[in-house]
């Protein structure tokens, strides 16, 4: 159950950075008409693969101090202009890497804003674009193994490991990348890649991961957006 606090703690931090991005997406959509840049929208789907890393700190001697490593991709939906583009991540579904003993998947959904700084000194459209980005993304980390059981009920006749539980963490979301503008006429592709680091916010957990908390993390993704100019 989310406690008093962690809803204070998402009333008073998540909601000054969704306002942020909110005035920030204004403020640059105003500009961007003022330039004439808007004067089409991208309205669209966008697909990515990547790569997330993070540690976890526990009184579960198993995984204090694992480092996790996770793969996986997400889905979504793209709208904006050349100067400012907004991505719902509706669904990313991540596990992680064959090496880690104990395993740890991740599904995320994500509200990011794109802005491209140059857009506004340069009012051509040309291929290759940088672009800051910032965001929430809403997490659950879910937990598989053995070690919260002792060893004589362990029962070893399965082929996966069984879920234990489970840690939901919400988290602000900054970071930068390169997106490649292929030359369309009636519609549009965007193939970008991207770094971003990633700070907790507030987090709720299953009682066996109590006292265990999540590092923050960085991802590196790179994928493809798509769909109609308007």
């Amino acid at each position: 159950m989310f406690t008093g606090s962690l809803f204070e703690s998402i009333g008073i931090k998540a909601i000054i950075i969704v306002f942020f991005m909110a005035f920030s997406f204004i403020g640059t959509t105003v500009q961007a008409q003022q330039l004439g840049n808007s004067t089409y929208r991208y309205v669209g789907f966008e697909a990515n693969f990547g790569f997330k890393t993070t540690k976890l700190t526990s009184d579960v001697v198993e995984i204090h101090n694992m480092n996790v490593v996770e793969e996986g991709m997400s889905l979504g939906f793209v709208i904006g202009n050349q100067v400012v583009k907004t991505r719902v991540q509706a669904a990313g579904f991540y596990y992680s890497n064959s090496s880690l003993k104990h395993p740890v998947n991740m599904v995320e959904s994500a509200l990011i804003v794109n802005i491209y700084p140059l857009k506004f000194i340069n009012k051509s459209k040309q291929a290759l674009n940088p672009y800051v980005t910032g965001g929430l993304d809403y997490s659950t980390m879910k937990f598989f193994g053995y070690y919260n059981v002792p060893d004589a009920k362990v029962n070893y006749s399965s082929s996966t490991a069984p879920y234990i539980g489970k840690i939901v963490s919400t988290r602000g979301t900054v970071g930068g990348g390169i997106e490649w503008r292929l030359p369309q006429m009636h519609d549009f592709v965007h193939l970008f890649a991207e770094a971003r680091y990633s700070f907790g916010v507030s987090r709720d957990a299953d009682e066996f991961f109590r006292n265990t908390t999540i590092a923050n993390a960085t991802s590196v993704n790179i994928g493809i957006s798509f769909g109609f100019l308007r």
